[in-house]
């Protein structure tokens, strides 16, 4: 009987966990809570942004004299309203560069962007009443509108290259895990996707800059490695008169290797891309 006790006592002392076990787990959980919000609320903002983010409305000079009634001022804006609103919309596309080639005005900086932007909101503030001022704001916000839709600026070298090597890796895969893969790399080209759609104005900034892709000028050195690979042929001639070639083709073996590693390396971390034009298109504007 004694014995039969002291195995229980030892059985309940090895369950027991310990307070920082469980402090432990909490955490662990509470980091995965956070992650999956935080991807949630990535994916979110760029469908927001994308598909669902309404353009800024125009006036008519009766919608500025009906706020302006609400509002408990005067119907018509005073004179000195309208100059300021005037001076404001002369000013508001300072900084904006033209090109000749094309026809077509283009915002250098996320600065000169906000300045317009606000300068809208501010002649809005006014509620300008005259025709001239009315249709000068509604002319600049149709422009801004324009500026402000997305079109994609993604690498189309780097998204065949994910695509191939995703449906290789599938279908060599094949089993149970294959509906996992298709999954993942679906949502890896989804928000890849998503992420690359930059709005106008600043596309139009990297095409007059000629920036180029990082990712697509990776992909064409690995074809131009490929491509550039020599291959050795030796040809000896023995004594009695026979001769035997010899082909060394390692040098392509290895180009080839490497592109795959790297095309593989690509594939895999496409999030990382995704996330790094996420901030280039949707925050930080560059």
């Amino acid at each position: 009987m004694a014995a039969d006790a002291d195995n229980s006592v030892v059985v309940e002392e090895t369950t027991k966990r310990s307070f920082g076990d469980v402090m432990s787990e909490i955490l662990t959980l509470l980091a995965i809570l956070l992650v999956i919000a935080a991807i949630i609320a990535w994916i979110g903002h760029m469908i927001y942004e994308r598909f669902f983010r309404k353009p800024m409305p125009t006036y008519t000079i009766e919608d500025f004299q009906r706020l302006r009634t609400e509002q408990g001022l005067p119907a018509d804006a005073s004179n000195e309203e309208i100059d300021k609103a005037s001076a404001l919309l002369s000013g508001a596309k300072e900084g904006w560069k033209y090109d000749n080639e094309y026809d077509i005005d283009w915002i250098p900086t996320k600065k000169v962007y906000k300045h317009t932007t606000n300068t809208i909101k501010e002649v809005i503030a006014l509620k300008p009443t005259t025709a001239a001022t009315v249709e000068a704001l509604n002319e600049l916000i149709d422009e801004m509108n324009y500026m402000n839709k997305r079109t994609s600026d993604l690498s189309k070298p780097l998204l065949w290259t994910v695509i191939i090597v995703s449906v290789l890796m599938c279908v060599i895969a094949g089993g149970g895990g294959l509906f996992a893969m298709i999954c993942s790399f679906g949502l890896n080209i989804g928000v890849y996707l998503l992420a690359c759609q930059a709005p106008n104005w600043l596309a139009l900034k990297r095409e007059e800059k000629g920036r180029g892709k990082a990712s697509s000028g990776i992909i064409a050195g690995m074809l131009g490695m490929i491509a550039g690979a020599k291959t050795y042929k030796t040809v000896t001639k023995w004594s009695d008169g026979t001769t035997t070639t010899d082909v060394d083709n390692s040098e392509t073996g290895m180009a080839l290797i490497i592109s795959i590693v790297v095309f593989v390396f690509l594939t895999f971390f496409l999030w990382a891309i995704a996330i790094w034009n996420y901030l280039r298109n949707y925050v930080l504007y560059f």
